[in-house]
């Protein structure tokens, strides 16, 4: 048995707003909790973590990478991409959704089994092949390719029907169907192909329903899209640095997203921040709803929120990120970044302060399941 104690510092739980410690025991974490009561479980950890008001917070989830692609052509394309995921940990990413290319499944075989064990020191990898996948015996032999494969790519430019067939093979093959867009981002074409799966029989709407395909970098919604979302089951990995991205409106609606940077890792505060400091005003979100969908909310699109990963409570899988933060604080307003509080009011959880002059947190040490990926911690 293995343990970390983690303390002096801010720790970003709902379960315990006010807590300056944690204890992580096998990669799950056991206790959280004020550092006067830490004091006790000092002398049995081995490890004491002296945090220095540094921030504790869930590690980030890239719900939308291509880290194989930049590599196509150039050797073994999983190896290469290693560098990508060891370079995402020292951002304070724990997993990320890889969507493979046609043509890479075997790079992306080895990236899924590389990254499988925490002990590998990578952030986990979510796979989905871009093989195309439109009968029984593809999608079967797809997931045995790939073992521990999520889901499959469909480009929505192939076609809806293509989009339908695509959504029935690999739902009855247990997979999740990963819809790519048009540039445009409207949905109601990747709609179109998904309705027409559902529409089969009551039996396979229901199984489409509970697989949660999802679309990829939705830009334009209608209220009738909304709806159809909602009827299905859909999901959705928005990319809000786009600045496009109606992030608001899904929100209101309770459409599970995610976020994704949509190529390589980038800064996963960054994203968090465009989407707080949305181009357009009404589609803003409170700081809070945005660290959950780059959190919590890439776990959910995987089909892996019921493990307990994205937040940090007695019993959660120890997927956690320690930042520097100038400043953290409760945001006031909902709608903007305007005032600051320090105290968890309300029993809120802290974040760092996300104004557009305020620098961005630095990410000092990553943990996935109690295996340290990035440590920078003096």
């Amino acid at each position: 048995m293995t343990s970390i104690l983690y303390r002096h510092g801010i720790v970003h739980s709902p379960s315990d707003p006010f807590a300056e410690a944690l204890l992580v025991v096998d990669g799950t974490v056991a206790w959280i909790g004020a550092d006067d009561t830490a004091d006790g479980l000092a002398a049995t950890a081995d490890r004491v973590v002296d945090l220095a008001g540094a921030l504790v917070a869930p590690g980030f989830v890239d719900a939308h990478v291509e880290v194989l692609d930049p590599h196509r052509g150039h050797g073994d394309g999983a190896a290469s991409a290693r560098g990508v995921l060891t370079d995402a940990a020292r951002r304070g990413v724990v997993a990320v959704h890889e969507h493979a290319a046609p043509g890479d499944g075997a790079d992306l075989a080895h990236l899924v089994a590389a990254a499988q064990d925490p002990a590998s020191g990578l952030p986990l990898v979510v796979g989905y092949a871009g093989e195309p996948c439109t009968t029984a015996d593809a999608a079967h032999a797809l997931a045995t390719a790939v073992p521990g494969l999520t889901g499959v790519v469909v480009a929505l430019s192939s076609g809806a029907d293509r989009v339908r067939d695509t959504v029935l093979c690999a739902t009855a093959a247990g997979l999740q169907v990963a819809v790519h867009l048009d540039a445009g981002g409207a949905v109601s074409g990747a709609l179109d192909g998904l309705g027409a799966a559902a529409g089969t029989s009551r039996e396979v709407r229901s199984a489409v329903r509970r697989r949660a395909h999802r679309l990829e970098r939705p830009l334009v919604v209608t209220p009738d899209d909304v709806t159809a979302l909602v009827d299905l089951g859909i999901t959705l990995a928005l990319q809000p640095a786009t600045g496009a991205a109606p992030v608001a409106a899904l929100a209101a609606a309770g459409v599970p997203t995610a976020f994704g940077s949509g190529g390589s890792v980038t800064d996963p505060w960054a994203t968090v921040r465009a989407a707080v400091l949305h181009e357009d005003s009404a589609q803003r979100v409170s700081a809070r709803a945005a660290f959950r969908a780059a959190t919590r909310g890439g776990w959910r699109l995987a089909g892996l929120d019921h493990t307990g990963a994205g937040e940090l409570r007695v019993g959660a899988p120890a997927h956690l990120a320690v930042w520097r933060a100038e400043h953290v604080g409760v945001q006031s307003e909902a709608a903007g970044l305007s005032t600051w509080s320090t105290d968890a009011r309300s029993g809120t959880p802290l974040l760092p302060d996300l104004r557009a002059d305020a620098p961005l947190p630095e990410c000092l040490h990553t943990l996935r399941a109690g295996v340290v990926l990035h440590d920078a911690l003096t």
